[in-house]
């Protein structure tokens, strides 16, 4: 199919009253059309030829745009917020270089935020759901104690994504049943704490900083 055709369709003749001219093999000085079924009928028939098609819908797209042209080069505001846009755009645009540049992507500093010391071992906590079990909770403890042997001492952090939970939906982004479950979690991994290293000394969760994910954000913005 001719997406071109989708354009007759839905732009040049979707407004009541419209019509489309067009070249074809009959009628090689311009055909006047009046609806889209016959636009379809005589290009798929070859009467109308792919190059005659694409040729009349510019010129019926530039017929609905020159209003718009015309405005924006007779009306003094509108001249001049076209000026404004089009220096922005000038100002915006990076500056020619010789080499070629990967643009930088812009990171979170959860660092220079202040929000996590440097060398953390950042854990991110699973997304919510409507099943928590006590199996994910343990994994995620394990995560959080598995710390390189010569980096015991480094700074523990669990990243709760309460942002990224909303933003796909989980527990239908409703704000309290995701704070419900974080609540959950958390006391989960206490407990499971307690149980496992409560009489060693060995406690993991003791020296985990908990964060969320939106004041993550939000210091960082």
């Amino acid at each position: 199919k001719n997406p071109i055709l989708d354009y007759v369709k839905h732009i040049v003749l979707s407004p009541p009253g419209a019509t489309f001219a067009c070249a074809t093999a009959a009628s090689p000085d311009g055909k006047t059309y009046d609806n889209y079924s016959d636009v379809e009928e005589d290009f798929l028939s070859g009467d109308i030829t792919p190059e005659q098609l694409k040729r009349a819908l510019i010129d019926a797209l530039n017929e609905l745009l020159q209003p718009v042209r015309d405005h924006f080069a007779n009306d003094d505001t509108a001249r001049g917020l076209l000026e404004e846009i089009r220096e922005y755009k000038r100002n915006a645009a990076p500056a020619a270089s010789s080499e070629d540049v990967a643009p930088k992507a812009p990171r979170l500093d959860l660092v220079g935020a202040g929000v996590v010391p440097a060398g953390s071992h950042l854990v991110f906590a699973p997304l919510p759901n409507s099943n928590p079990t006590l199996q994910s909770a343990a994994d995620l403890l394990a995560k959080l104690e598995a710390v390189a042997e010569d980096d015991d001492n480094a700074p523990r952090v669990l990243m709760l994504l309460d942002w990224t939970a909303r933003v796909n939906g989980a527990l239908d982004a409703d704000t309290k049943l995701i704070a419900a479950y974080h609540s959950v979690l958390l006391s989960s991994l206490r407990a499971l704490d307690e149980h496992f290293h409560g009489e060693d000394g060995k406690s993991v969760m003791k020296n985990v900083t908990v964060i969320t994910q939106s004041e993550a954000i939000l210091k960082d913005p």
